[in-house]
């Protein structure tokens, strides 16, 4: 289980946003992942509120598809943290 959550978050310019999710999703995001002591599988979603991710509509999004038949089961040492962003 993780110790730590380290969070890098950036903004690009709309005309660079193909290249920089194509680079990420293929080459950066895999490579970083093979790092010994990084997670595989992490989410990060920004949200307007503490309320959002308790909300029924939250609950109604995270159990559509197949997520919450054939992949929640399965799923082990989920930790949810809310931090507030600072300003």
């Amino acid at each position: 289980m993780s110790e730590y959550l380290y969070l890098v978050r950036m903004d690009v310019p709309p005309e660079h946003e193909a290249d920089f999710n194509k680079i990420c999703d293929t080459q950066h995001i895999p490579e970083i992942s093979n790092v010994p002591g990084v997670p595989e599988y992490a989410a990060l979603y920004r949200v307007a509120s503490p309320a959002v991710p308790r909300s029924p509509a939250w609950a109604a999004a995270s159990d559509t598809g197949e997520w919450k038949p054939r992949i929640r089961p399965h799923a082990f040492n989920r930790i949810h943290a809310l931090f507030k962003a600072p300003t």
